[in-house]
């Protein structure tokens, strides 16, 4: 979703794109931490899920 994003930015507002870098690595320091918790908590099954509802959310965010 994150090329997709930048290109749905290019076209509507590139000064954002500098920002959106940013945000993508907070988020993905964030994001590890995150999974390996639910890792330790409920189990690697529930990762997959967190990961792909937050890939479905990216696209939908997107569309």
């Amino acid at each position: 979703p994150f090329p997709g994003g930048l290109a749905w930015l290019r076209e509507r507002a590139p000064g954002m794109i500098p920002w959106a870098w940013a945000v993508n690595g907070c988020l993905s320091v964030l994001a590890s931490v995150l999974a390996a918790m639910i890792a330790l908590s409920a189990g690697f099954s529930w990762v997959l899920v967190a990961g792909a509802l937050a890939y479905a959310g990216a696209w939908l965010a997107l569309r």
